[in-house]
């Protein structure tokens, strides 16, 4: 599996959609947030609010298990082959009915798809999704790689949406952007660069919402120890600087993962390994 296929992969979109759960306001610190393995429930404290990425063919029934995990929820409507009109309409009419849930994620890695970057994919459905969910009274996320945002051509009206995520893993690097001579000052790293940049470029371009860094929480099949220790240690630099780049929220994605996605996508969590104290929020 190349670099271009994990990404592209579902559990990207898993974890890209995580990161956009802003279900608090503007704090000191930015919230963590979970994700629950696809077919089991883990331990959600210490963090702020969750998600758990049911495999549900019933949209009804798919609200009603997401909703009773409790505490803060984020609305998963399911994969971008399961999307359809009338299935996010019954969904957000269930979601009116559960009070803990307040957001919904649209889409993830806007402008990516396998064969590469595509800035108009799937934009007209995005928009009509992101109208929908708002006109329901809920909050509308997504999520951009940096490699996305940092294009000269990136053309998204951001003011469509409520919560961004912006995921940057070390070991999963589609392209180098350029910069255009923006650096994150108060450390080396071209990981917080990439975060810090995506973010200050929403910014001025007018996103009035709430950011998310979604981090690497996952070893990648077939990678050295070493390549992935040091990638580890750069990013917790980085992670830990979240808060004075801008972010709202962090979540660390692949901490816990299910056999079916670990079979799938070549990858393993790292929730329960000696890289633990690396990843953790």
């Amino acid at each position: 599996m190349n670099v271009n296929q994990i990404i592209a992969s579902k559990i990207g979109r898993l974890a890209s959609m995580l990161l956009c759960i802003f279900l608090h306001t503007a704090q000191a610190d930015p919230i963590a947030v979970m994700l629950h393995p696809s077919d089991r429930i883990a331990n959600p404290s210490p963090y702020s609010s969750q998600i758990h990425p049911i495999v549900e063919a019933d949209p009804v029934r798919s609200v009603q298990r997401q909703a009773a995990l409790g505490g803060n929820v984020i609305l998963w409507i399911g994969s971008k082959d399961q999307y359809s009109v009338d299935r996010l309409q019954s969904m957000l009419a269930e979601a009116r009915n559960h009070t803990n849930i307040t957001h919904v994620y649209v889409y993830d890695e806007i402008g990516w798809s396998p064969s590469g970057f595509n800035m108009s994919l799937h934009r007209a459905e995005i928009y009509q999704a992101s109208r929908m969910v708002r006109a329901a009274g809920f909050k509308v996320l997504v999520t951009f790689l940096p490699d996305v945002i940092l294009r000269e051509d990136f053309d998204w009206d951001v003011s469509q949406f409520d919560g961004i995520s912006i995921d940057v893993y070390p070991s999963i690097r589609p392209s180098q952007p350029d910069m255009r001579g923006c650096h994150y000052s108060a450390i080396n790293n071209y990981l917080a660069n990439l975060a810090y940049c995506s973010a200050r470029k929403l910014r001025d371009r007018g996103f009035a919402g709430q950011l998310g860094y979604i981090y690497q929480a996952f070893g990648i099949t077939g990678e050295s120890e070493a390549s992935l220790k040091a990638g580890l240690i750069l990013q917790r630099e980085a992670v830990d600087h979240a808060d004075a780049m801008g972010f709202d929220a962090i979540m660390p994605f692949g901490m816990w993962l299910g056999a079916g996605e670990m079979a799938r996508e070549q990858i393993y969590p790292l929730g329960d390994t000696k890289f633990r104290r690396l990843v953790q929020p």
